[in-house]
């Protein structure tokens, strides 16, 4: 049980990404940014992973393996949200 991709975006842009591992993450992450909603909170299953994504003024996506607890990956979401908006105000990105 790991997490294997992170990244954050303003719209289609993203701003910033992390991986470990090797694989086309970034590429389906983009196509999965264009098709997830604006809800709050999202979960997307896809060859055998999750992504759970955060909406609030910047998207905060994390991919992980399906056996990944939701209740930690939407917790590690706020998380990074929190520390990234106390670097930067998500408004003027």
């Amino acid at each position: 049980m790991s997490i294997i991709y992170v990244l954050i975006a303003r719209g289609q842009c993203v701003l910033t990404e992390f991986t470990e591992s090797s694989g086309n993450f970034p590429l389906i992450s983009l196509q999965v940014l264009k098709a997830c909603d604006n809800r709050k909170y999202v979960k997307y299953a896809s060859s055998g992973y999750m992504y759970y994504i955060l909406n609030a003024e910047c998207t905060y996506m994390v991919l992980c393996e399906q056996s990944y607890s939701e209740r930690i990956a939407f917790n590690f979401l706020e998380t990074i949200r929190k520390s990234f908006i106390g670097s930067y105000n998500e408004q003027k990105i």
